[in-house]
């Protein structure tokens, strides 16, 4: 580890942290490293190729990059007030300048038990005693739960009793060394999620399902009277395997005698379990605050328990109440850091973390560790937090509660690996083999990895241990983590049923929170399948939900799925507020994964609106967040997004690069609800560079999957895009019956616009077959509370059926309409077909010049752009332009290849089209043989595939020609 001190300013190359006047300041990853480069090459002057290939050697980025951390990074070290730490050498790259004090010390392992810097000696001492004690007694600590005691009185003002009373007794007896006690925190879900009642014990089957719950072997509850100043405290001390009473203790006394009362009932239990010793480890806690100050005491005990029943609004009030009487108590700032992270306010959670660990010197060493570990995760510091665990989990080696927070722990910070290695300790664990928590990490772990299928097999053994267990929450928490998995594997009915199931159950458990993340995932999964309408409805439920109970963390997320149903209905303005309000939700609680998400779906919008720059902006930034993760799902949505920025840029070859590598991710990390979204890009790019057998594979596997995972939006997209191809290739009646199913798929998510262009094309296929009807398609046209006006792809049909009727002026206001619509969308693929048919009905119209107009702004897009498919269309169109102008021989060698070409490529369709235009050309030409080999080929061709029209087109070969 290497201390770098630079002004006010401390840099630690191990940790990444950057402090000024001892106050840690948020460096994005990529800007730590990029610092941390700097400062170990110190007075050499860095090439930017250099900086680049030390800071994102792992992906291809441009030097855009670069100049936007530098910049964050010059802001944070507030270069411009304080003085200049970074020189800029204009064409040779930059310079760290600034004075710089180094201090270098042993690299330490990571997570190792002593690397607390405040109690690295006591903590060893403690520790080598510890695996002394160990080592000489292999026998497993005996394990109690401690359940608050029942007030008998009733009275309001007493109920604190009962909650001191177990805290006291469970930290007395926390320090005898053969005695393991169950946390509070889980004693009391225990009877929240098993529905115990209140009573001093409990009956046999009760004490079994509790054994199986806790994993304890005994139970101790109670009750206690309050008359005037005395005090009577009653005890039943049961084992958990018969449910038997091993032993009962009353006291009674003044009530100012209360701590002594306790403690002896906690002398009774321990002298009963042949326990009388001390280890040193002092936590009597609430005692040491009960007898300083006893009006905080009260409230930080009613907080207490507010807090374990998930009452985190009333649990600060009371922690306020409490803290205000005693300001400088590092146990009630971290319990409302605690209840604030709970609610997702991160800066209040931050602000209450940092005094707590200004006093938390005056703390035993396992509370203070606990409260540091708040803290940590308070702001992130998962590493830490981590570190803190682990000592605790390696002094305490028989209590999971560590080894979990380890685990999660590891899991937040990205070390899947070592989480793992963790879990599996865990899993030899006599107390703990059956845990449902375990396989519910492994779920959690699985979902960062982006390994669908593994996060669906430990979510559901999750789910099947905690039925067995009776842990609820735990069951819900898995359900909704199998349905995440389920609707990335395409598996949507199972997605729908394990959210409506986890809903259920958060209901029974009065879980708020809980309730709203089971509708966000049922309004995920309606997303999934293209029902906006019922997405909507759950997205504004959990809103609603989640801004009642003043709940910030997960907010974002609802936000953001606002943001998508609005940009699928093509409100980008307000999809773009909306992406815009999740982003900062996102950053408030620090969780860069949502931020990622929502710097993605940005870049979408300025895609939308040809911001392209912007958007390659967002989509870097997003991709540097999703690697300091490791979330390759996330890496999966950068990719495939710069693929779409390509195909809307005119650039479908690096769209293809991109499409590639985003299939690749894919396949090989079973990302399977994404592959149909990226097999058909894949397969319409491919199209595009006149792969057409690969294209056709493509979209075909796209189809059957979107199909089989119940995804009919992308359904009817990919059966669209098939049919245009096969009516290309002369599969007319495949053709038909695709764009009939695309109407379909698109009819079941109430998508009616992109139903009639199915629709539309399907009579394309009858038109271009002699199957036409007049009177059909002129009902379709209007139908009620249709605008044919604002459907641009009905309005290009149309035209080129006006054209072919000679309503030559209708097809150009048609298209110039269809134009209109389009550039809109500020798609160029999109754009370059539709100005063909405008340059087409302008031909047909007779305005040669405004055609030629229109055939130069195309042009400068095809040059631009390199779209191969159409650029062949164009050439027809160019010969026809040729034709009308009279330079008829410039126009004819080009054909006769054109036609070979569109051989080759299968695009029979178009060839028909080429050739009838070729023989047109060599019969004014006197070319008569060219005619009739022209003529030849397109009766093979229309006879083959039953072009009818087309067909009636071919001409004779004769010296004269009607235009």
């Amino acid at each position: 580890m290497t201390i770098f001190r630079f002004k006010d300013f401390q840099f630690d190359d191990q940790s990444n942290q950057l402090t000024h006047k001892l106050h840690e300041l948020h460096l994005q990853p990529k800007a730590a490293q990029l610092l941390a480069f700097f400062l170990n090459h110190r007075g050499e002057i860095l090439a930017k190729e250099t900086l680049l290939e030390a800071v994102w050697s792992e992906t291809a980025v441009t030097e855009h990059v670069l100049f936007q951390c530098l910049k964050k990074l010059r802001a944070v070290l507030k270069q411009d007030e304080d003085g200049t730490f970074i020189k800029t050498y204009p064409g040779q790259g930059y310079q760290w300048v600034h004075d710089t004090v180094i201090d270098t010390a042993k690299k330490r392992r990571p997570y190792q038990a002593i690397v607390l810097s405040g109690v690295a000696v006591v903590l060893s001492l403690i520790l080598i005693v510890r695996l002394q004690k160990d080592s000489d007694q292999t026998v497993t600590r005996q394990s109690i739960a401690v359940a608050d005691f029942k007030d008998l009185s009733a009275n309001a003002d007493q109920e604190w009793y009962g909650i001191a009373i177990a805290e006291i007794l469970r930290a007395d007896l926390a320090s005898k060394p053969s005695l393991r006690l169950i946390s509070g925190e889980s004693t009391a879900r225990a009877g929240r999620e098993l529905g115990l009642s209140q009573s001093d014990s409990h009956a046999p089957e009760t004490m079994q399902v509790i054994r199986n719950y806790l994993g304890n072997d005994y139970w101790i509850g109670g009750s206690y009277l309050v008359e005037g100043d005395r005090l009577r405290l009653n005890l039943i001390f049961q084992e958990t395997q018969k449910g038997s009473v091993v032993f009962s203790a009353s006291k009674t006394g003044a009530t100012s005698e209360f701590l002594s009362l306790v403690n002896d009932i906690a002398n009774a239990v321990a002298k009963q379990m042949g326990e009388t010793g001390d280890d040193g480890l002092e936590e009597v806690l609430v005692a040491d605050i009960l007898q300083a100050n006893p009006e905080a005491a009260r409230s930080y005990l009613l907080g207490l328990r507010s807090l374990r029943r998930q009452a985190y609004r009333e649990s600060i009030a009371y922690f306020e109440l409490a803290l205000a009487s005693d300001p400088n108590s590092s146990l009630i700032l971290s319990r409302l850091a605690q209840a604030w992270t709970h609610l997702g306010y991160i800066p209040k959670a931050q602000q209450y973390a940092k005094q707590a660990l200004a006093h938390a010197q005056e703390l035993p060493v396992t509370e203070k560790l606990i409260v540091q570990a708040v803290a940590d995760k308070s702001f992130h510091h998962w590493a830490v937090a981590a570190g803190r665990y682990q000592t605790l989990f390696t002094l305490y080696p028989d209590e999971p509660e560590y080894g979990l927070m380890l685990a999660e722990s590891l899991i937040e910070d990205g070390v899947h690996d070592r989480a793992i290695i963790v879990l599996d300790q865990l899993s030899r664990h006599a107390g703990i083999v059956s845990d449902p928590r375990i396989a519910l990490l492994r779920a959690r772990a699985a979902r960062l990895q982006a390994t669908p299928s593994v996060m669906v097999e430990n979510a559901s053994k999750a789910i099947e241990q905690a039925k067995v267990q009776g842990s609820i929450s735990v069951e819900a928490e898995a359900l909704l983590l199998n349905c995440e998995g389920q609707r990335r594997l395409g598996n949507l009915k199972d997605a729908f049923e394990a959210a409506e199931k986890a809903r259920v159950l958060y209901v029974s458990l009065d879980d708020q929170h809980g309730f709203a993340e089971s509708l966000l995932q049922t309004g995920n999964t309606h997303m999934q399948t293209g029902q906006y309408d019922e997405a909507e409805a759950s997205y504004k439920r959990a809103r609603e939900v989640k801004e009642s109970i003043g709940q910030k963390n997960g907010l974002g997320s609802v936000l953001n799925n606002l943001g998508a149903i609005a940009y699928h209905r093509g409100q980008l303005d307000q999809a773009h507020e909306f992406f815009s309000s999740a982003k900062e939700a996102f950053e408030f609680v620090d969780d860069k994964k949502r931020t990622a998400n929502a710097l993605i779906n940005l870049g979408i919008i300025q895609v939308a609106n040809a911001n392209f720059d912007t958007a390659f902006d967002h989509y870097q930034n997003a991709d540097v967040l999703y690697r300091s993760i490791g979330n390759v799902d996330g890496q999966y949505r950068v990719v495939h997004s710069l693929a779409t920025l390509f195909h809307s840029k005119g650039d479908p070859q690096s769209a293809l690069s991109q499409l590639e590598r985003a299939v690749d991710l894919v396949r090989e990390n079973h990302l399977n609800a994404e592959l149909t979204r990226t097999l058909l890009n894949y397969g319409m790019t491919q199209r595009q560079l006149l792969d057409l057998g690969g294209a056709r594979n493509s979209l075909a596997e796209a189809v059957s999957l979107a199909i089989s995972q119940g995804q009919s939006r992308l359904a009817g997209a990919s059966q669209f895009r098939l049919g245009e191809l096969l009516l290309h290739f002369g599969d007319h009646e495949k053709a038909a019956s695709t764009f009939i199913a695309a109407a379909q798929s698109y009819r079941e998510v109430d998508d009616e616009p992109s139903a009639r262009m199915c629709l539309a094309w399907r009579y394309i296929v009858n038109w271009e077959t002699g199957s036409f009807e007049s009177d059909s398609w002129n009902e379709f046209l209007h139908q009620p509370d249709v605008d044919i006006q604002q459907e641009a792809d009905v309005l290009i049909i149309l035209a080129r059926m006006e054209i072919e009727d000679g309503n030559s002026a209708s097809a150009v206001k048609h298209m110039q309409t269809a134009l209109q619509l389009v550039l809109k969308k500020h798609d160029k693929h999109h754009e370059i077909t539709t100005r063909r048919w405008l340059v087409e009905a302008l031909i047909s119209d007779h305005q040669i010049d405004e055609a030629l107009i229109e055939y130069e702004s195309a042009s400068v897009i095809l040059n631009k752009a390199n779209f191969p498919f159409e650029a062949l269309m164009y050439q027809i169109t160019e010969a026809k332009l040729l034709r009308r102008q009279d330079n008829v021989s410039a126009a004819i060698r080009p054909l006769e290849t054109l036609c070979h070409q569109l051989a080759d490529s299968g695009l029979y369709l178009l060839e028909i089209e080429a050739q009838i235009l070729r023989a047109r050309i060599a019969c004014e030409i006197n070319q008569l043989a060219d005619c009739e080999r022209a003529n030849k080929r397109s009766f093979e061709l229309t006879n083959k595939f039953g072009f009818t029209r087309l067909a009636n087109q071919i001409p004779r070969c004769e010296q004269t020609l009607i235009p």
